[in-house]
C-alpha cells in the first residue's frame, strides 16, 4: 500500500455495531479522536441471560440515528463549503433543510453560532429569521485565536 500526505482535514464517520453495541466516533485526519459515542444494549438483554439476536438488531436500527447524531453533536460538527462554491446558496439551501428536519422532530428552538467575523454565516443566520442572541468566548480556543469570538443565533420554530 503506497503512502499518502493529506493536504486538509478529513473527518472519518465510523460506524460500529456488535451483537450488543452500537458505536459511532468521528475521526479527524484519521488520528485525532473528536467524539466516541456508544449506545449499550447490555440492560436489554440481560432479562434473557445472554444476547437475543433478534432483539439486537432491532435495538440497532433503532438506535443508529440517534447515536450518529449525539456523535456529530459531540464532535461540533456542521458543514464547511469550499470556497469554489461560495455565494451559490448551498448554506442556505443546508440550513432551510435542517430547520424544515427540526420542526418534523418537533423541536420548537433553534440555536445557531458562527465567529463573529464571519459575516457570510451570520448573514445566512439572519436571511433565515433567526434573530441574534448574544456574543461568547469559543472555549476550546486560545484567548489570541482570531476565531475565539463568537455570535449566537436563535429562532423559535413553529410547527409547519
Amino acid at each position: 500500500m503506497g503512502e499518502f500526505e493529506m493536504t486538509n482535514n478529513k473527518l472519518i464517520l465510523a460506524i460500529e455495531t456488535s451483537c450488543d453495541e452500537t458505536s459511532v466516533s468521528v475521526i479527524k485526519n484519521g488520528t485525532e479522536l473528536l467524539s466516541n459515542t456508544v449506545l449499550s444494549q447490555i440492560d436489554s438483554h440481560k432479562r434473557f441471560g445472554g444476547v437475543v439476536p433478534e432483539v439486537a438488531s432491532r435495538h440497532h436500527v433503532e438506535g443508529i440515528t440517534a447515536t450518529i447524531d449525539e456523535s456529530l453533536v459531540s464532535a461540533e460538527i456542521g458543514w464547511r463549503l469550499i470556497p469554489e462554491v461560495w455565494g451559490n446558496g448551498l448554506a442556505t439551501e443546508g440550513a432551510e433543510a435542517v430547520m424544515k428536519y427540526a420542526r418534523d422532530k418537533g423541536i420548537k428552538e433553534l440555536y445557531s453560532f458562527t465567529s463573529e467575523n464571519n459575516l457570510p454565516s451570520r448573514k445566512v443566520m439572519e436571511k433565515l429569521g433567526m434573530t441574534f442572541l448574544d456574543n461568547f468566548e469559543y472555549p476550546n480556543l486560545s484567548k489570541y485565536h482570531p476565531l475565539k469570538r463568537h455570535v449566537r443565533y436563535y429562532k423559535e420554530l413553529l410547527p409547519s
